[in-house]
């Protein structure tokens, strides 16, 4: 289900809006499913709070990182 959206235009940053839309949202969020703009930590973290998941295709250039390790590990992030 849809509970927040927005249009952009080309120079606005993604992940930035998604954060600022995350705010907007007073239910509780299960899981966030978007597109490679919004893979960024800073996203990420800002779902995390929410106690949400993200489901975003890493982009072409991605790389593993120890903090991405330890969450498929132990997706709690302990």
């Amino acid at each position: 289900m849809i509970v927040a959206q927005t249009l952009t235009d080309g120079d606005t940053d993604d992940a930035t809006t998604g954060i600022r839309l995350l705010d907007e949202v007073v239910e509780d969020i299960e899981r966030i499913n978007a597109d490679a703009a919004y893979d960024t930590l800073a996203f990420y973290d800002a779902v995390e709070r929410r106690g949400a998941v993200v489901v975003v295709p890493p982009t072409r250039n991605a790389t593993v990182t120890r903090r991405a390790v330890s969450h498929a590990i132990d997706p709690s992030g302990a």
